[in-house]
């Protein structure tokens, strides 16, 4: 009997389950300690979404300031590329329409929860799951595919985290 993990097809699968499980459990969010590089990016998609504008005051005065932001004339804008901010867009515009038909609205930690999932951690997993794929011609032993995805996937997690404790190398570089 053949397992269904030596079936190439579902191998780009339990890949892309492994990113999603290990960035939903080490991304965690701090309600009274956002990460400010998150939540500027945040804050732009709130702004074009909500606002209609790239300026992020609206949000700003919404939910509290953000030390990651950049002077536009007499406006406050994210100081981020806005990638990301653009990519979570269609997610956030979807939640907040979902939010409204039942009565409610977005709270900042559910926004941050989302927007992550929306525009993180399920396209990181969709493309280590296509990459698998794509590598076997290249890379064709399995386990050293398994360990090039990973080792990529967890070096981008470690990255993420490192930037978020203070005095971490990481920190220390992005700020100056």
């Amino acid at each position: 009997m053949i397992s269904s993990a030596s079936r190439p097809g579902a191998q780009p699968l339990l890949v892309a389950l492994c990113v999603i499980v290990g960035y939903g459990f080490f991304l965690p969010f701090f309600p009274l300690n956002p990460n400010p590089n998150e939540t500027s990016r945040l804050y732009l998609t709130m702004a074009v979404v909500d606002d209609g504008s790239v300026a992020i005051d609206g949000p700003m005065q919404r939910y509290g300031g953000v030390w990651d932001r950049a002077r536009c004339g007499d406006r406050f804008c994210s100081d981020k590329a806005p990638g990301l901010s653009v990519l979570a867009v269609p997610a956030y515009a979807a939640a907040r329409v979902g939010a409204k038909a039942i009565g409610t609205s977005l709270s900042l930690p559910a926004s941050h929860a989302l927007v992550r999932w929306g525009a993180v951690i399920l396209p990181t997993a969709a493309a280590c799951a296509w990459a698998f794929h794509r590598l076997r011609h290249r890379i064709p032993s399995a386990p050293l595919r398994w360990l090039v995805i990973l080792a990529f996937a967890g070096s981008r997690s470690l990255s993420c985290r490192m930037s978020q404790l203070p005095n971490s190398p990481v920190s220390r570089t992005r700020s100056k």
